[in-house]
């Protein structure tokens, strides 16, 4: 997730079909740059396995 705008994007398509309800959103990675905030304001719930700060501090300690 960026900004959750290609996120929101998909979810308003989605809910277009009346027998489809969002139970919420799953992310790979989250890119901290203000998508969560964008997507939980607008009332769903949001997880994200990673965050984009975890895996530099992770690949850092590879010493990639």
């Amino acid at each position: 997730i960026t900004t959750g705008g290609s996120t929101l994007k998909a979810i308003e398509v989605i809910s277009n079909y009346p027998s489809v309800q969002i139970a919420g959103v799953i992310a790979l990675v989250d890119r901290e740059e203000g998508g969560t905030e964008n997507i939980t304001n607008r009332g769903f719930k949001l997880i994200s396995i990673f965050k984009e700060k975890e895996l530099i501090e992770y690949s850092k300690s590879l010493k990639f």
